[in-house]
């Protein structure tokens, strides 16, 4: 933050306290702005854009997080239901929890699937719409002159 003048940092220290903390009064205590600063600036369309983009910034990395504990874990279970020195309980809740993960995203393929070829529908169908008023509208002018 060097460069930037008082209240900049300040901006920049607040940005910080408002994503980490779970509200504005702990955030206000933590950077050391009063929580009537700190609404004020929230309401700011520069502020506000950058507490956006620094909050899905958070959620991004935690994202990454939740998707490498989650590829470590399905080979865990994996190697749980594969092992013959897991106990018969551990394979089977192993391989359960397996079958019910690949359904649900199996699932969750399907309807993403469905859901891309209605927008794609819905596309064609918008464009065909509007082509046609487009048209109709060029022949009834053709019928006015």
């Amino acid at each position: 933050m060097a460069g930037l003048g008082k209240t900049q940092r300040l901006r920049q220290t607040a940005l910080a306290a408002l994503v980490t903390q779970p509200s504005v009064a702990l955030a206000s205590a933590q950077c050391g702005v009063s929580p009537r600063s700190l609404a004020r600036w929230i309401k700011e369309p520069q502020f506000a854009a950058e507490l956006a983009a620094a909050r899905n910034e958070v959620l991004d990395a935690a994202l990454e997080r939740l998707k490498t504990a989650a590829f470590n874990a399905v080979g865990t279970l994996i190697e749980v239901a594969a092992s013959p020195a897991a106990s018969d309980m551990a394979r089977v809740s192993s391989s359960k929890a397996l079958i019910e993960l690949a359904l649900r995203v199996g699932s969750i393929q399907q309807l993403t699937e469905r859901v891309e070829q209605l927008e794609r529908d819905a596309n064609v169908s918008n464009w065909s719409t509007e082509e046609s008023a487009q048209t109709f509208g060029e022949t009834s002018a053709a019928k006015w002159e």
